[in-house]
């Protein structure tokens, strides 16, 4: 029998251009903009060209091949900017490759990113309706899953409201819902699913291997190591577009995490290859780990002092914003989460055009040796809405220390220690 999805020899290119001097796209320039440039920068331009048409390419896939059968479930492993996401773009036809072919067989369900495949000015119920319609099934069909949607998505209260008032949580778990519950033969799923609350993650993951379990195809793209191994029996390695393993998700899993440990504690956040959620009224342009002196690191000992500097840019005005910074352990299992809010108000504004600084020092980070990730997550208002989130922005690396002054280390076991003080006395007779 045919897979139900065979890709070939797929590769994807895409074209990065410079701006102008007048900040406007070169291929789309008119006669103002070329004058502009003239007068404002005549040297620049006689040196540089105008830097007219000049364009990189970059590209993001290159020459991967895989089949995945009937029934099979196969987890897409890979750090940011690997090709993860362009894979799953490419077979729900959002984009095309530059090479190679892409074969899907059957009905497809898919949660990219949020809100994506729902008409805004449609409720809830509504766009339930269109979706299944797109994938081809009938009126009956829909209504059979009708109230099993509403009530996992958990949106009874919301669903003859249109989806342009829903907030980011309630379009994914929408969206999952629809996906997992509705008569397809693939189900295709990005690491979207971090933007939700630990809870529904725990349905999601339960929903999804009980999908597996039904003999759907499910492509699973995720930075959450333990989810991988659970609910993919088999997963490939992707790096710089390229495929370096196919084989089983244990074996995939413990060449990734081998390779974290080259983590440099630093990286440029503009990478149009990053798998990002939000508004995008405002982004982060870069992240860094340094040491409580403001020297950059990759790694630290056991209990030593960890500082967190990123920078963002605003597009939009907004207000009461604050950041997050979030930290699991390489199989994704989340530690804790360092709450901009929660230490006083420390809140701030933003205005369009202007670049920020956030930084954030724990005096001490008790965390046993292993490679650890930082997400960063930009949330802003009343509604606390996401504005920008980057699952597994940077990786760091703790290494062993003598923390306690005897020569002993914690026990590995555990992911945290915690500094005590002991008596021990003969009790009175």
């Amino acid at each position: 029998m045919a897979p139900r999805i065979k890709v070939e020899n797929i590769s994807k290119c895409y074209r990065i251009g410079q701006k102008s001097a007048s900040g406007n796209d070169p291929r789309y320039r008119m006669l103002r903009d070329v004058l502009m440039d003239a007068v404002k920068a005549p040297i620049r331009n006689l040196r540089s060209g105008a830097a007219l048409g000049r364009v990189e390419d970059f590209w993001s896939l290159s020459d991967v091949s895989f089949d995945v059968n009937e029934g099979d479930a196969l987890a897409i492993v890979g750090a940011n900017g690997a090709g993860k996401s362009t894979i799953l773009k490419i077979l729900t036809q959002i984009t095309t490759p530059t090479k190679g072919r892409a074969d899907l067989r059957g009905r497809v369900g898919s949660l990219l990113e949020v809100g994506t495949g729902f008409h805004p000015e449609l409720t809830g119920r509504e766009n339930i309706f269109l979706n299944g319609s797109i994938l081809g099934m009938t009126r009956s069909e829909i209504k059979s899953q009708f109230d099993q949607i509403v009530e996992f998505a958990g949106i009874e209260k919301f669903i003859e409201t249109p989806v342009k008032r829903y907030s980011s949580g309630m379009k994914v778990r929408l969206g999952f819902a629809v996906a997992a519950h509705l008569d397809l033969e693939i189900l295709l799923i990005d690491e979207v699913l971090a933007v939700g609350d630990a809870e529904f993650q725990r349905k999601c993951l339960g929903k999804m291997d009980e999908v597996a379990q039904s003999g759907r195809t499910v492509l699973f793209v995720s930075h959450n190591m333990a989810a991988v191994e659970n609910l993919c029996p088999r997963a490939i390695l992707l790096d710089h577009g390229k495929l370096l393993m196919d084989s089983t998700s244990r074996d995939v899993v413990s060449t990734y995490l081998s390779r974290l440990g080259t983590t440099t504690g630093t990286r440029d956040l503009t990478d149009p290859t990053i798998t990002r959620v939000g508004t995008g009224k405002a982004e982060f342009e870069h992240i860094e780990l340094r040491t409580l002196t403001g020297d950059s690191l990759a790694k630290l000992g056991m209990g030593d002092g960890i500082h967190f500097h990123t920078v963002l840019r605003a597009e939009q005005e907004l207000r009461g914003t604050f950041v997050n910074f979030i930290i699991s352990d390489a199989r994704g299992d989340l530690i804790t989460i360092i709450h901009g809010s929660d230490q006083g108000d420390t809140t701030f504004d933003l205005f369009p055009g202007q670049r920020y600084v956030v930084d954030c020092r724990l005096p001490r980070l008790n965390l046993h040796p292993g490679i650890y990730a930082v997400s960063i997550e930009l949330r802003s208002g009343y509604n606390l809405k996401a504005v920008d989130f980057i699952e597994r922005a940077v990786d760091f690396e703790i290494v062993p220390a003598d923390v306690f002054g005897t020569g002993k280390h914690p026990k590995k076991a555990q992911k945290i220690f915690l500094e005590s003080e002991w008596s021990a006395v003969a009790a009175p007779a």
